[in-house]
Parts: structure tokens; sequence; C-alpha cells
């Protein structure tokens, strides 16, 4: 049986992540950057279901699964989190981002 903690966030966007390793320099908004630190994000959706997950929090309001290349971007969740336990519950056009204890 699952416990849950009372740490959730609603799921605003799942994103696939690719690399720009094949890129040597890009500009963005008249900043430089090197390709390999570079990642492009495309809006994706995953199948309905519950994922058991491990993430880690990149920026306000996003979030890295770790081990796969897959970023989530919730609305207004202040969880802190590194390599943390979670369970992504999605129902095929949202969810909700549950962080375990």
């Amino acid at each position: 049986m699952l416990f849950f903690s009372e740490d959730q966030c609603e799921i605003e966007t799942i994103y696939g992540v690719k690399n720009l390793y094949s890129i040597e320099k890009l500009m963005i908004d008249g900043q430089i950057y090197d390709g390999s630190d570079v990642k492009a994000l495309q809006k994706m959706s995953l199948d309905q279901g519950l994922y058991e997950v491990s993430v880690t929090k990149k920026d306000q309001d996003m979030y890295e699964v770790d081990y796969e290349n897959l970023i989530i971007e919730t609305r207004y969740c202040y969880e802190y989190s590194y390599s943390q336990d979670a369970i992504i519950k999605w129902n095929g056009y949202g969810g909700t981002l549950i962080f375990m204890d």
C-alpha cells in the first residue's frame, strides 16, 4: 500500500528533452551558450496511469525526472527536491506530481 505525503503539485505541462550537442553555439536574447549546455523542450503527453519516478528541482516550477528525458512543469509548486521519490498521477490530459516522504 502506498502512503502519500501532503506535498503534491498540479502538473502544468510535461516536456520531452532533446540535447543539442551537435550545435556548437546558440544565441538566445543576445546571450551566447555552448551547445552542450542547451536542451530543447517539446510538449508531450503520457498514457493515463501512475508512474513511479525520482525528481530533482531545476528551477521554479520545473522538475527533471532523473534518468529520463523528461521535464515536468508544475503550477505554484514550492517543494525542494533532489532525487526525491515521487508519483506522477496522469489522467491523459493533466495530472499531479506527488512527493513521497
